[in-house]
Order: structure tokens, then C-alpha cells, then sequence
């Protein structure tokens, strides 16, 4: 007769154990470091590791006990042993994390077997530089204290090691740097935190490398001392990339607190807004500077956004930092028709502004009422002085762009230099009048090809490739004038160069910017083919009568002084409850190209 099987009355008791070191995990912690804020990361997974362990064990037990018939007190001695277990544990824990090995540790040591098979050195290249120490990780909680780092610096608080080399994201893309050298691990801590935008930095010992990481499309808050290094493609998850940089050790490490965001709108002051110096690294985005060359919370806004992320940037800065529109670019603030250009809206622009620096006729009826005016643009500042005059050697000058000389000036600046046109007009120049001119930035950089031009003209005009500053102002002196043909041009800047230069100019009469700078004193204009002769002929007996004076039109009307005050008045005129200007400030400029 079979063995009655006895019924299974303590299978409960199985589970004791795992429930009791549940309860007891927080003292086993507390054993282990002194605090339980202080706990790492390794602390935590040794735990978990016992903890699993012990209900293994239970389950084991229980496995057992249904299969192999154990006698009524197995479950006791089973429970009894998990819990001699988890007391020996916590009395001998100290002892027994010294030897548990670190991640860190270990990746290390199988990294250092790897590097001694030979079967391995056609890989060699993808290694990582030679190990350093394993730091601590960073310690959790407000309370926690730096652990030390290889090179015995500690961890700066609310930073976390994430491994050997400089910072990358999860594919491998380098992030945005915030760069400086000679710092110490806690300047560029301290510095990175500070930044809202920031996620980490990488530090190089050998050199005080410090490199503060965005994410890609952040922006930057500028401190002394540190310079912008482009734009990084990495957008989240730092992690070390086991490269080194500067030939130095090299460690990344994550931020793990988030910095407070500025006020939205903070009290007025001249200090500079801490994201000035980022934004002006957006092309749209050009900076104003004043007599001192100090930076004002003044940004002129030069030509249509290139991307939704700066659109999304004057968003978001707009009501911090003063932007004024300002002619600089094609039919900017309308849509150009240059077929390579890209297009938008007619009004998108023209009431985005509090205020533009416009260069169209009959403005008034063009921008809402809101919007505050001043017929005053880029080419009016930044002129050259008053320069002996050169002996002429030519009839005109025209600048032209290489930009389009691979397609024979067919392109985005050649429709803008109205090079079609010029063509037409050189059949005249060369052909009907035997002119002699430039055509300054026909040629490509290598000076192997040039824009076709009629035959008419051969002998007649030079072709140049791109110039200097300096060699385009030479040509001008020596020229009787300068020709502008183009139409689709908010604001030539070479137009008040060659008037200061003391040159006249022959203008188109259709242009968009720069219609004011014509006057009896500064040159003639044409409307198309029909009236150019005609056109020319004026200008011409103009010369011969002395009767253009362009240097003195600019010393009246335009140039850094005229103008930069005129800047000043009118953003403190409109703007004075937006904009405080720094302590004795008299002028503004536009600064860049």
C-alpha cells in the first residue's frame, strides 16, 4: 500500500525569509555606510544581489520540500539559515563590500585580459586608452559627500562619473562645448551648473580641459574665459567615450540636478543677457556694440529665420532682449522673387518687430503703425576715411560675387547683382561707348574661369577673382565710378564705400535699399537699357564739370559718428522702458558683416 503523503501545512513559512530581509535591507544599508543618503550605487546592488539570493533560496526550499518529502522542520532549518544568513551579513558587512568587485573595476579587468591575447590585435585600434583607477560613483541624496576620483580630485557635488573620456550620446555624437582650459574640476562644476541648458562636462587633468555639454540646439550662457566650440550634433544621455582629449586623462560627468530657469523678466540692466553671446551666433542675429565696443541688450534682426529653432529662439527671448528688424538682406522684411531664394509670407515680418531699421520707400504704408522707424541700415556705418585720390585707369568698377561662377553666374548672388542685366549693358559700355571697367568677383577663387561676357568687351575689362577689402578699394579709386545694376539689394554697402572713397556711383533707380544715398552730388541714375547711354553721358560731362562731391555727402549724412548717435536716440527715444544702456554711452553700432 502506498505512503499517505502528509499535507503541506508550512509552505507559508517559505517566504518568511524574503520578507524578513525586506525589512531588514535599511539596516543592512545602514551598516554599510554610515548614512543612508551616502549609499552608491554599488551598495545598492550588493543588497538587491542578497536579497534575490535569499528568496532563491526560498524557492529552492520550497522545490524541494514538494519533491523530495522533507521532514515537518525542513522549513525552520531552512528559514533559520536565511536568517543567519542576513545577520552575518549586516555584522560583517564593512568587511565584505571592501571585496566586492566594482563595475567599473571589473569592465577594467577583463579589458586588461583582452589586451594580452594575441589572437586580439586586429582590433587594437577600437581599444580604449590605458585604464585609470574606477572612481566612486557620485553619492545620492542632499546629504552626500564627493568620492574620490583617479586622480584623487573628488566628485563635485550633484555630478556623477559616467565614464572615461570626453562626453557622448547613446550613437556617439560629441555635444555642443562651452570650452576653457586651466580650470579646476570644481570651477567647471560650478560653472555648468549655473547653466539651465547645460547636461554635463568633460574634464582633462593634464591641462584643466574643461568642456560644459548642451544638447544639441541649446544655447549658452557666456562667462569669462570660455569660448564657444560649435555646434554638437548629441542631444541626450551622456556617457564617457573612452576617448581621451589633450593627450590627458579624461573623465565625463553627468549633471543630475536641474538648474532653476532665469525670470522671465528681469529687472532692467545694462548687464549683458547671459544668452547674448549665443544667440549672435545665429546668422539672423547680428549684435550691437557701442562706442566702447561693449555688447547692449540690442539685437538686429538682418535677414528672414533659416530655421524653425530660430524663429523658436526670438520666441523665447523676445520680451528679455530688445530685437529690431534692419535691411540687410535681398527685399528682406518682404519675400524676394529670387527664384533661389527661399520664400514666406508678405506680412510675416513686417510687423514681428517693435521697431526696424528699414531702407524701402514708403515705408509708412508698408509696416503697421505699431512698428518704429528709422530710414537708417548697415551700409550706413563702417566707412572708410578720406584717402588721397589714385589716378584713373579705368572707366567703372562693378562688384560682382564668385559664388555662381561653376554655373557661369547663374544663382542666388547673380540674381541679386542683376547679372543678366550687365550683360545687356556691357553690349553698350564695351560695344557702343568702349569703356574700360573691373568686374571684380567674376572669377572663380583659382582663377581658371570666369563669367561669359560679350565679345565686345574683350581688351576693354578685367576680370577679377574674390578680393581684399583693400584691393576692391583700389580698383574703385582708380575707377571714374561705380556701376550698380541690381534692383533686389536692401543695403550695398559698397555704394557709401566708394562715395567715401570720393568715387560717384551710376545706380540703377529701381534699386530697393539704397535709392537714398543718390543725389546730384553723388551720381546719375538709369532706370533700364533704354535711358543707360543716356545715363552715362550725363555722368560723364558731370566729371568733366567737377561737379560731384560724394566724400562730402557721406562727412554730412553718414558714417559711425551721424549715424551711431542716431542709433542711440532712437532706441532710447522708443525703447528707454526695454533697453538700459550702458553708463555713458553715446553711439551704437551694428557689428559684423
Amino acid at each position: 500500500m502506498p505512503k499517505k503523503q502528509r499535507p503541506k501545512k508550512s509552505g507559508w513559512m517559505f517566504w518568511i525569509g524574503p520578507m524578513i530581509a525586506v525589512v531588514m535591507a535599511p539596516l543592512l544599508l545602514f551598516f554599510a555606510v554610515s548614512e543612508l543618503s551616502q549609499s552608491t550605487d554599488e551598495h545598492l546592488m550588493a543588497t538587491i544581489g542578497l536579497l534575490v539570493a535569499i528568496a532563491v533560496f526560498s524557492l529552492l526550499g520550497c522545490v524541494l520540500d514538494e519533491t523530495c518529502q522533507c521532514p515537518h522542520n525542513f522549513p525552520l532549518i531552512l528559514l533559520l539559515a536565511q536568517l543567519i544568513a542576513l545577520i552575518l551579513a549586516v555584522l560583517l558587512w564593512p568587511s565584505i563590500f571592501k571585496t566586492l568587485p566594482k563595475p567599473n573595476e571589473m569592465e577594467q579587468w577583463l579589458l586588461g585580459k583582452l589586451r594580452t591575447q594575441p589572437t586580439l590585435r586586429e582590433v587594437q585600434p577600437l581599444e580604449r586608452p590605458t585604464p585609470v583607477p574606477a572612481p566612486r560613483p557620485a553619492l545620492r541624496g542632499d546629504a552626500a559627500k564627493a568620492a574620490a576620483t583617479p586622480a584623487g580630485v573628488a566628485v563635485p557635488l550633484g555630478w556623477k562619473d559616467v565614464g572615461d573620456g570626453y562626453c557622448v550620446d547613446a550613437h556617439g555624437q560629441e555635444f555642443s562645448s562651452l570650452h576653457a582650459i586651466g580650470q579646476t574640476l570644481q570651477r567647471c562644476a560650478d560653472v555648468a551648473g549655473a547653466d539651465p541648458e547645460s547636461i554635463a562636462l568633460d574634464f582633462s587633468q593634464k591641462d584643466g580641459g574643461c568642456d560644459i555639454r548642451f544638447p544639441a540646439g541649446a544655447t549658452f550662457e557666456a562667462v569669462e574665459q570660455f569660448e564657444w566650440w560649435g555646434w554638437g550634433a548629441g542631444s541626450g544621455s551622456p556617457v564617457g567615450s573612452g576617448l581621451q582629449k589633450h593627450d590627458s586623462e579624461t573623465r565625463c560627468y553627468l549633471k543630475t540636478f536641474k538648474t532653476p530657469a532665469r525670470p522671465k523678466k528681469p529687472e532692467l540692466s545694462a548687464q549683458l543677457h547671459p544668452k547674448y553671446q549665443s544667440l549672435i551666433r545665429e546668422y539672423p542675429f547680428q549684435p550691437v556694440r557701442n562706442e566702447r565696443g561693449k555688447f547692449v541688450n540690442v539685437i538686429l534682426v538682418r535677414s528672414p529665420f533659416r530655421s524653425s529653432h530660430q524663429e523658436q529662439l526670438y520666441e523665447k527671448f523676445k520680451d528679455e532682449i530688445l530685437f529690431l528688424g534692419i535691411s540687410s538682406w535681398e527685399d528682406y522684411p518682404l519675400p524676394a522673387p529670387n527664384p533661389f531664394s527661399s520664400s514666406f509670407p508678405r506680412e510675416k515680418y513686417l510687423g514681428l518687430f517693435p521697431g526696424f531699421l528699414y531702407m524701402h520707400r514708403d515705408a509708412e504704408t508698408l509696416f503697421p503703425s505699431h512698428v518704429k522707424l528709422l530710414l537708417l541700415s548697415q551700409s550706413d556705418f563702417s566707412l572708410p576715411g578720406p584717402v588721397p585720390a589714385l589716378p584713373k585707369k579705368y572707366d567703372f568698377t562693378f562688384s560682382g560675387s564668385d559664388q555662381d561662377v561653376a554655373q557661369d553666374c547663374v544663382g542666388w548672388s547673380s540674381f541679386a547683382k542683376n547679372w543678366s542685366f550687365v550683360k545687356e549693358a556691357l553690349e553698350v559700355m564695351c560695344g557702343e561707348l568702349q569703356m574700360t571697367g573691373v568686374l571684380v568677383a567674376t572669377k572663380d577663387k583659382q582663377g581658371r574661369k570666369a563669367c561669359r561676357i560679350p565679345s565686345s568687351c574683350n581688351g576693354l575689362i578685367t576680370q577679377t577673382t574674390f578680393l581684399s577689402q583693400d584691393e576692391f578699394f583700389k580698383y574703385t579709386r582708380q575707377s571714374h565710378f561705380l556701376f550698380l545694376p541690381q534692383v533686389h539689394d536692401a543695403s550695398p554697402r559698397v555704394i557709401t564705400q566708394a562715395l567715401a572713397l570720393d568715387v560717384p556711383v551710376l545706380m540703377n533707380k529701381n534699386i530697393i535699399g539704397g535709392w537714398k544715398y543718390l543725389t546730384p552730388t553723388t551720381g546719375e541714375g538709369f532706370n533700364d537699357i533704354h535711358d543707360l547711354k543716356q545715363s552715362i553721358e550725363k555722368l560723364r560731362a558731370g566729371l568733366a564739370s567737377k561737379a560731384y562731391a560724394p566724400r562730402r555727402y557721406v562727412d554730412e549724412n553718414c558714417g559711425d559718428q551721424i549715424s551711431g548717435s542716431r542709433l542711440r536716440h532712437f532706441v532710447e527715444t522708443n525703447f528707454g522702458d526695454r533697453v538700459k544702456l550702458p553708463e555713458g554711452t553715446k553711439l551704437l553700432f551694428p557689428s559684423g558683416a
